[in-house]
């Protein structure tokens, strides 16, 4: 045993996981004392408005405490993770073949599998925390492949994805061999109708939702089920009405103008301008019926439109963005069973880890489309990346 790790055992060890949220540094702290004791601390800082408030506070940590560790998530565009060992074999995959700079790649090989990631990429957060250090950047892969541990999850044939605002990954493991793995940037959705996706994703919706749409009955048809995982019809060409808001919409703005113009009649004009802050002082009051059907027509349309927009904006916030997430699982599973580079596996789990909300009924489509059971798992990234600190340190990792 080294000096170093002697000591370690008489003080106090303070680990300390960074990732970048959304424009958001999440920070979590653990202190772990000789006599077992264990403290937590979270914070966050904006990444644009307070980051020099962040490498203060990281500072005034290391000061305070001898053995500091840092880590942060490696949220690099160029990288990755493959099946396999080696050059020859890495060549075989496109991911490996389209770099521009191969000799800029670093490769950590995991037992049977690879991870890569751009050594450019590595020194700007090096030099982003210059004053304070860094001393571990962990690959994202690395928090889906220990959360079978953490969870005691089964050790067959799995898909781990991690979802969050501005990541998400995709992998598929069988025990710890990775057999499929993709940093999601876009996804190809050529072939699939975007104005069905979003129909179909309001059956998907919190109930909370109802209050704007309730008066809109979609007629949506029941997906037809699959039961290869290959060929899902989640999102099946004929299965829904298309554009139903819009006709229930023009069907309830476009009344008869007769009825139109006795109602507007009825209307308190100051109230009106008063309450909805539209501008009538400049018209006459006397105007033909048809100039008042088409601005109560735009006054509907608008005011619906815009209280809709930012009902689903509230909504939204805090959720996964359920039309990405399941295009990534639709087209990672087809990549795997087609792929030949790929040795398919049959899928029996599917295991979703975010912070985020994710609605029930799209976890039960998803299992009935692509027969394999599917489930959410809450976690805190940064509190992942403590974890990792911990693994690494005992060479578990």
């Amino acid at each position: 045993m080294g000096l170093l790790k002697f000591a370690e055992r008489f003080f106090p060890k303070t680990y300390i996981g960074i990732w970048n949220n959304n424009g958001m540094y999440n920070i979590a702290i653990r202190y772990i004392y000789p006599s077992g004791k264990i403290e937590n601390e979270l914070q966050t800082f904006d990444a644009d408005v307070e980051p020099q408030k962040m490498f203060d506070f990281l500072e005034e940590i290391q000061q305070n405490n001898i053995f500091t560790y840092i880590a942060i998530l490696d949220q690099s565009i160029i990288q990755g993770a493959l099946p396999v060992e080696g050059k020859v074999k890495l060549l075989e995959f496109d991911e490996i073949k389209n770099l521009n700079d191969f000799n800029d790649i670093f490769f950590r090989e995991m037992n049977g599998w690879t991870l890569y990631t751009s050594h450019s990429e590595l020194l700007k957060i090096q030099n982003q925390f210059n004053n304070t250090g860094i001393d571990y950047i962990f690959s994202p892969f690395l928090i889906l492949i220990s959360a079978r541990e953490t969870f005691n999850l089964p050790k067959n044939t799995a898909i781990f994805i991690l979802a969050e605002k501005n990541l998400l990954i995709f992998s598929i493991f069988k025990g710890n061999k990775l057999l499929y793995g993709e940093i999601v940037k876009d996804v190809d959705t050529n072939e699939l109708v975007i104005d069905e996706v979003k129909s179909i994703l309001e059956e998907t919706e919190d109930k909370n939702e109802e209050i704007i749409t309730q008066h809109i009955s979609p007629k949506i048809e029941k997906v037809a089920k699959h039961q290869n995982q290959a060929h899902s019809a989640f999102f099946d060409e004929n299965s829904i009405e298309l554009d139903l808001l819009d006709s229930d919409l023009e069907k309830a703005i476009h009344e008869d103008d007769e009825k139109l113009h006795e109602e507007l009649l009825k209307l308190d004009f100051k109230e009106l301008q008063d309450n909805k802050k539209i501008n009538l002082q400049e018209k006459p009051i006397k105007q033909d019926k048809k100039i008042y059907s088409i601005e109560l027509e735009k006054m509907l349309s608008d005011g619906l439109e815009e209280e809709i927009k930012i009902e689903e904006e509230r909504l939204h916030e805090g959720e996964v963005n359920h039309q990405l997430l399941y295009f990534t699982i639709q087209n990672g599973v087809n990549k795997f069973y087609h792929d030949k580079v790929f040795s398919s596996d049959f899928i029996e789990n599917c295991y979703i880890l975010t912070s985020l909300k994710i609605d029930g009924n799209f976890l039960s489509k998803i299992e009935t489309e692509f027969s394999f059971e599917t489930e959410k798992i809450k976690i805190d990234i940064a509190e992942k990346i403590i974890q990792l600190i911990g693994e690494e340190i005992e060479n578990k990792i």
